[in-house]
């Protein structure tokens, strides 16, 4: 039995039931029991993306950059205020490194830590060695161990991660919040706090169309937010 809301839209398409043809070491029906296939519209959820800045200091033509400082007047004059001189000095080098070592932005994905990720880091710090490798080179073997590496990685992933969810399932026991808990973290479900729209505070609280309960629950997230 599937029981679901109405307005779920986790079912993709409607449910069939089919023989799981089940049979004992004597080849005989081991039970009366039907399975129900059912296909979820489910995915992978995606990670927030961030926009950043950096220089790539290491990348600056040392020669360059101290041929460019002696050809500075400001930067070699030692006479003036202690503040015009301070200015002056900040400003120029501010130049040079803008000159050298622009400001890049890029856009980088934000990953959350795995609780999961124990001794896979040397074996991944192989698969990219593997993979700069083939790319420099082009050559077919290189290719096959760039594979060999990725397969080898994917299945340490899974199974320490099959393993830790599968501990975590058991430590809910009875517990149905906390199983929820879980699948709506593996689905990539993020619990909201929606307030009803008002002018104040004070009005929404005057309303009296809000429950007892609710307006506990709504007090506490005023006073978290303020």
């Amino acid at each position: 039995m599937i029981i679901t809301r109405d307005s779920s839209s986790i079912i993709k398409g409607s449910p069939s039931i089919v023989d799981p043809c089940l049979y004992d070491s004597r080849g005989k029906d081991s039970g009366d029991h039907f399975a129900i296939q059912i296909t979820l519209d489910c995915a992978k959820p995606q990670h927030s993306k961030k926009e950043t800045t950096f220089r790539r200091h290491c990348a600056i033509p040392v020669p360059d950059f101290i041929e460019d400082i002696k050809s500075s007047a400001s930067l070699l004059c030692t006479c003036g205020a202690v503040d015009d001189f301070v200015e002056a000095y900040n400003s120029d080098v501010k130049f040079l490194i803008n000159k050298h070592a622009p400001l890049q932005r890029k856009t980088i994905t934000l990953r959350p830590n795995a609780p999961w990720f124990t001794e896979l880091r040397e074996r991944k710090h192989n698969r990219r060695k593997a993979e700069r490798l083939w790319r420099k080179t082009n050559l077919e073997i290189h290719h096959q161990l760039f594979k060999e590496r990725c397969r080898e990685v994917g299945k340490l992933l899974m199974r320490p991660k099959r393993t830790y969810y599968s501990d975590k399932i058991v430590e809910c026991g009875n517990s149905q919040k906390c199983l929820f808990k879980i699948t709506k973290n593996l689905m990539g479900h993020k619990e909201e706090i929606i307030l009803p729209s008002c002018s104040s505070d004070e009005q929404l609280a005057n309303s009296g169309i809000y429950s007892w309960g609710k307006l506990q629950r709504l007090e506490t997230t005023l006073i978290i937010i303020n």
